[in-house]
């Protein structure tokens, strides 16, 4: 029993070491490291945007143009609020001058 206990042994010991292969520490080409030098563009537009990705570059358009359109929505919304309290303002000086004038 213990000679069949080692050979057993003995033969999962050579299969593990014939197995053994040595550890690589990396397997693919070296990658470059990233660049960190600015990209200078000849006649610069500040109004185009220079965004690689054609999605997002649509997407930060469209959010600028909403942007836009919200400001001048509220632009629009104090106007409109200051023109009402100025004509409630006159109505009720108007009142207030006919009151007036009732007990003169």
């Amino acid at each position: 029993m213990a000679n069949e206990t080692l050979a057993v042994l003995n033969e999962t010991h050579r299969v593990a070491v014939s197995d053994r292969r040595p550890l690589l520490l990396h397997n693919h080409r070296p990658l470059a490291i990233k660049s960190s030098i600015p990209q200078f563009i000849d006649n610069y537009n500040p109004d185009r945007h220079y965004d690689p990705d054609r999605q997002r570059a649509e997407i930060s358009k469209l959010k600028a143009e909403t942007k836009k359109e919200r400001k001048g929505a509220m632009r629009e919304l104090r106007k409109d609020a200051n023109f009402v309290a100025r004509e409630q303002l006159r109505e009720k000086k108007a009142k207030d001058e006919a009151y007036e004038k009732k007990f003169k």
